[in-house]
């Protein structure tokens, strides 16, 4: 079997989201030519595009830097998160300095709406509830 793994930003993207009609041939391409094409990613599962998660030629997605992978067919075979006692000590700690925090709850990204200028992202205020067992 061959493979190739590849990235989303600057590789398979153009900008932030965009997949060129040109990539997703590519990756068909590869497919008919007995190649698969695994996407890594540091992004979630939801912000990989569409195309990519919903693509015949695409079997495996190993996201969130590596924390998840899925499988077509399957769905997730392995996906591992911070506990919420470790996740709150992290929280505690950069937010000791000035920084900009965006934590990831069920795959989607939240960001404090005071230190966001980013668009398509949730925004909540960060509340300690947030931490609660």
């Amino acid at each position: 079997m061959k493979v190739i793994a590849t990235d989303l930003d600057g590789t398979l993207l153009a900008g932030n989201t965009e997949l060129s009609d040109e990539n997703l041939n590519a990756i068909k391409r590869l497919y008919y030519r007995g190649i698969k094409t695994v996407v890594v990613t540091g992004r979630t599962f939801y912000e990989i595009p569409l195309a990519l998660r919903e693509s015949d030629f695409v079997e495996y997605l190993i996201y969130s830097n590596g924390a998840g992978v899925y499988k077509k067919g399957k769905g997730n075979l392995f996906y591992s998160t911070i506990n919420k006692k470790t996740a709150k000590e992290i929280f505690d700690l950069l937010n000791s300095y000035e920084t900009f925090i965006e934590l990831y709850s069920s795959g989607k990204p939240l960001v404090d709406e005071k230190n966001s200028a980013k668009k398509g992202l949730i925004i909540t205020e960060f509340h300690p509830t947030l931490f609660r067992k």
